[in-house]
């Protein structure tokens, strides 16, 4: 009995020793011992490029762009950005600014604690104060005329609203109504028509609906900022109400020049898989390229890309021109389209700061006849800036 009391011990001592060696010979480096190590390494020796990765050109960096989180991944890459659109225009040494008449409205007239949207109706400004869950219609010059909706969720009531579209051809009015995860659909006359339900777009958060147009057609487009990456999207709602999400995930905002309808994205999000991870997790890479793309069907069409880390926040178009506001460097841009590409003209202003420096999406606008009209998202803070040349007697 004592012999095998003894053997068992021995048997047992053996069977924790080798657990522990095969534990330590899977246990992860150590980050730090890791780092510690490369670092004497590359002391020690020349520098070497690294053969397992692939350099990706410009030409071919439309291939990386994220499809299906389940099916398509760009591992194992290095971006080239020697090929990137230059940092700038604006820039410091580039900037090239002509300076425009700018009029900020006082908030006593403006009575807005935020303006999410603003859009033109009926000679009217249409802004989204999701603050005070409402929609306040102003005049030409800033002051309040009517404040329509309350918080609620009933026909005509909002919740966090977040943006407008007008249908100019069918005079229907279009809201993004994010707490209560619809848009409503109104006439001129502020009439309820219709509830458009947005819960089959399965979103982690009612409140990441970031933006609202609608074609001719009736079609709407919906942008999102979802809290998880791959549902940061852009999609279609037809009349029906069959949806359609555009391939990749997109970040940005969309915006309609009479009967097309464009978007433009902050900058192009990868999703590649972790090698820290093992390969179990995705991480995500935001790259600093920002593009302007014409929808056609199901399919988004490039136009141009947008400086490296402009990060456009607003977008208007009329006339073959493009005004933007640049959330990177807080200038309002000029640019004009010409052989589908996008060409930078001047800066208008540099005189409007976004306070939110969390949320790229800081600056609303909409141009009505030779002005464009800016709101501050969060602050509820209203300009006017002039298109026409300022006078010796302006400046």
């Amino acid at each position: 009995m004592k012999n095998k009391f003894i053997l068992c011990t021995v048997l047992l001592l053996i069977f924790t020793l080798t657990a522990c060696n095969n534990q330590d010979e899977t246990k992860p480096d150590n980050p730090d011992t890791k780092a510690s190590t490369e670092t004497t390494a590359n002391n020690n020796t020349q520098p070497q490029s690294n053969q397992t990765k692939t350099e990706i050109n410009k030409s071919d960096y439309s291939e990386l762009r994220y499809e299906d989180p389940s099916l398509r991944y760009a591992e194992d890459f290095i971006i080239d950005d020697s090929n990137l659109p230059e940092m700038g225009p604006p820039g410091i040494t580039k900037i090239n600014l002509q300076e425009r008449k700018l009029v900020k409205f006082n908030n006593d007239n403006t009575q807005l604690k935020s303006s999410m949207a603003i859009e033109y109706i009926n000679d009217k400004l249409y802004v989204v104060d999701q603050k005070n869950n409402c929609i306040a219609i102003l005049d030409l010059d800033g002051n309040r005329i009517e404040t329509w909706g309350q918080l609620g969720s009933k026909p005509g009531e909002f919740s966090s609203p977040k943006d407008i579209a007008y249908d100019d051809k069918n005079k229907l009015i279009y809201i993004l109504d994010n707490s209560n995860n619809r848009v409503q659909v109104f006439n001129i006359e502020h009439q309820f028509i219709k509830e458009i339900s947005l819960k089959k777009m399965k979103l982690a958060s009612s409140k990441k609906y970031q933006n609202i147009t609608v074609d001719n057609n009736k079609n709407i487009y919906i942008t999102t900022t979802d809290a998880v990456m791959p549902k940061q999207r852009l999609c279609r709602i037809s009349e029906k109400g069959n949806i359609y999400w555009y391939p990749g995930v997109f970040y940005g905002e969309t915006a309609k020049y009479k009967n097309d309808i464009y978007s433009f994205d902050a900058y192009e999000v990868l999703i590649y898989r972790d090698e820290i991870k093992n390969k179990t997790g995705d991480s995500i890479c935001a790259q600093g390229r920002s593009s302007l793309y014409k929808i056609i069907g199901d399919r988004k069409e490039k136009i141009y890309d947008f400086p490296n880390m402009y990060s456009p926040s607003c977008l208007c178009i009329s006339n073959e021109d493009v005004y933007a506001y640049s959330s990177f460097h807080f200038t309002f841009d000029k640019f004009h389209i010409e052989n589908n590409k996008l060409h930078y003209e001047y800066t208008m202003t540099d005189k409007i700061k976004y306070h939110n420096k969390f949320d790229i999406f800081d600056v609303s606008a909409v141009i009505v006849g030779n002005s464009i009209y800016i709101g501050e998202r969060q602050t509820g803070e209203l300009y006017k800036l002039s298109l026409n040349e300022v006078n010796d007697n302006e400046k």
